[in-house]
């Protein structure tokens, strides 16, 4: 933080040592950075070279061990969503998570929106939180939440939510070392989990809350101050593993490095957005590593009298966590204690990774139970009605027949299904998430808005089965619904016709859809078109759903329908 802290030595820096006197030599402190790991016990097979993997948590460990050999000093510190990915971490509804920062021994992690997911536990009383709650008093590193406050009974901002084991900023002391470490939360949290977990919580400006923390933080007269951020923001990497150099990030990491005084913060460790990050902007250097330790990110920070020499610092190499695909699992046989080549380096898989893993394994149960099979790969796609979005929201028109149409997140398939055998621990992969099926009715009107909202592009594009859609390629109307003076991408809407089975959707006509709890509950900001739904029922998982649904074809699912006519959402030029 030179810009902070070397202004008062000013007055001592202007006389200079005395002859007798000699600055000492600068130390080198190395920052690593992951975020969104997500519960990435496995690894994850790479689509654009076969034979090849990402992550995995016997090989993520090991890359973490040779990296900090190479370094004298290193601090690991993690961007937030520890949780929500895998059986046995969702099993042990995120104690697993901080298992393996433990192992990992991470210094620091911010508050991400999925450690909320899990909402209560039976190892804790509180009856929103207990899953966080007991995970953060487990930990024995320090989660980080500054811009998250409680609500007060009149729906004001009230005190700063400081549970135990969640702070709003830490003093990392370590090899002579004093960093300083804020962690800060999406706004977008309310809506990126259930959102009755954090109903009495507010998500306050990210900015604002690291102005108000400063003068405390200058009193501790760290050797740097780092921010820990799970916020939107991000640049178009060149490449997978390529990051693009010369960009300023948009968002709410965009915000912090334009809006606080250049060098105020001297790393950004950035989580949610799954993208590439390592640049420097201005006297701060930003880093994101991916997602599900498929890359480690880092900076080596020179820092001397003053604090951090910006000029004497540099970016680590992207350091991908890609190495020949490693998968013994439900074929059988023991986990291969070789050595090998992960990102060039000759490595040995971390034999207590695997200790961790089994462990977690055999407390969450078997998921290698075969469900089924599959002709072809169905494709997820986030963008677009997916081959695999169709498999689920027809397997939710399965589950609740009496559902006109079925309405879910393209955010939620966080892996594609591929041909062959089909297992549990599959069906687990591609949705991750513990949401449950709901049967409701809402008016036209409503309906109709859901469509526009959830093809509005703001998270991905809606998955729907039983209705067909028509949206402008370009062309947008753009709304204020929540009238808060501004016109955001999930307020826009480009929906043209929309029909349901068969027949143009009527405003004043009720219609009953199956969807899941976490967009009743106002998930992806679908909760202006759920305002007046009626609830008929609560079914099962939507997990479980999928599984039913992929048994109960008999034979292998058949090849998935051609993207053509037959798709629930077309896109043409259409009158809005």
């Amino acid at each position: 933080m030179t810009s902070i802290f070397g202004c008062l030595c000013l007055l001592a820096c202007s006389f200079g040592p005395s002859p007798d006197e000699v600055a000492p030599e600068p130390r080198n402190l190395t920052i690593l950075a992951m975020n969104d790991w997500h519960g990435a016990l496995y690894e994850a097979i790479d689509p654009e070279q076969e034979g090849w993997a990402y992550g995995g948590l016997p090989w993520f460990v090991a890359s973490i061990d040779h990296l900090k050999k190479q370094h004298q000093h290193v601090m690991l510190v993690d961007g937030g969503d520890a949780f929500q990915g895998t059986w046995p971490i969702n099993s042990s509804q995120g104690s697993g998570s901080v298992d393996v920062f433990s192992l990992l021994g991470v210094s620091a992690a911010s508050v991400g929106n999925h450690e909320f997911d899990y909402g209560p536990s039976p190892l804790h009383q509180h009856p929103l939180r207990g899953a966080l709650r007991y995970a953060a008093q487990k930990a024995p590193f320090p989660w980080l939440a500054a811009n998250i406050y409680m609500k007060t009974a009149s729906g004001e901002t009230g005190e700063r939510w400081t549970p135990e084991g969640i702070t709003p900023w830490a003093l990392v002391e370590q090899d002579g070392f004093r960093v300083a470490i804020i962690g800060l939360s999406t706004q977008e949290t309310p809506t990126t989990t259930r959102s009755s977990y954090v109903q009495d919580l507010v998500f306050t400006d990210p900015v604002v809350a690291v102005q108000e923390l400063l003068p405390e933080i200058e009193a501790a007269n760290p050797d740097a101050l780092i921010v820990t951020g799970h916020l939107t923001g991000s640049c178009k990497p060149k490449s997978y593993m390529e990051p693009e150099a010369e960009c300023l990030p948009d968002g709410e990491i965009g915000r912090l490095l334009t809006e606080l005084p250049r060098g105020t913060i001297d790393v950004i460790v950035a989580g949610h957005e799954h993208t590439l990050l390592s640049q420097r902007v201005g006297d701060t250097f930003v880093l994101e590593s991916r997602h599900k330790g498929h890359a480690i990110t880092g900076v080596s920070l020179s820092i001397g009298e003053e604090g951090v020499i910006t000029e004497g610092s540099r970016l680590l190499p992207v350091f991908p966590v890609h190495h020949p695909a490693v998968r013994p699992g439900c074929d059988g046989g023991s986990y291969p204690r070789d050595p090998i080549t992960v990102n060039g380096v000759n490595l040995s898989p971390s034999e207590k990774a695997i200790e961790l893993v089994a462990s977690l394994e055999h407390t969450s149960g078997s998921l290698c139970e075969v469900v089924g099979c599959a002709d072809e790969d169905y494709i997820t796609d986030r963008e677009k009605a997916s081959p695999l979005g169709a498999l689920v929201s027809q397997a939710m028109m399965e589950t609740m027949p009496e559902a006109l149409v079925a309405v879910t997140n393209a955010g939620g398939l966080r892996a594609n299904l591929s041909k062959g055998t089909i297992r549990r621990e599959d069906i687990h992969a591609v949705m991750p998430f513990d949401n449950e099926l709901v049967l409701v009715e809402v008016p036209g009107d409503d309906l109709k808005l859901l469509f526009e909202i959830g093809t509005s592009g703001a998270h991905g594009m809606l998955q729907v089965a039983g209705a067909q859609l028509t949206l402008h390629p370009s062309k947008v109307r753009s709304r204020d619904l929540n009238k808060n003076g501004s016109k955001e991408q999930w307020e826009s809407s480009r929906l043209c016709t929309s029909t349901i089975g068969g027949r143009k959707l009527r405003k004043s006509e009720w219609y009953p859809i199956v969807t899941t709890d976490f967009l009743l509950t106002g998930g992806d900001h679908l909760g202006p078109a759920f305002s007046r739904a009626r609830i008929i029922k609560e079914g099962p998982s939507l997990r479980d759903a999928i599984i039913d649904y992929v048994k109960a074809q008999g034979e292998c699912l058949p090849s998935p329908a051609p993207e053509d006519a037959s798709s629930p959402i077309q896109i043409e030029k259409c009158t809005l």
